[in-house]
């Protein structure tokens, strides 16, 4: 049986790998405006930062591009 980030995940084909970081990237992005809202301090643990990588500075302008992101 497959690793989760192995082979190809939803209808765009993409690498799993590639789509599992996009959703962490989304998750981690996302749980600041929460925790601001409510007077929280918000750190990513570096784990998941280091798991994430370079990955959504560089897939942004594709995003854009692609009109899926702002």
């Amino acid at each position: 049986m497959p690793r989760a980030d192995e082979g190809t995940a939803g209808s765009m084909g993409l690498p799993a790998r590639t789509a599992g970081n996009m959703v962490l990237g989304g998750l981690t992005v996302h749980a600041r405006d929460p925790a601001r809202a409510t007077g929280q301090e918000f750190v990513p643990d570096e784990s998941v930062l280091s798991g994430i990588g370079p990955g959504p500075a560089t897939m942004a302008p594709m995003a854009r591009e692609a009109k899926v992101s702002g």
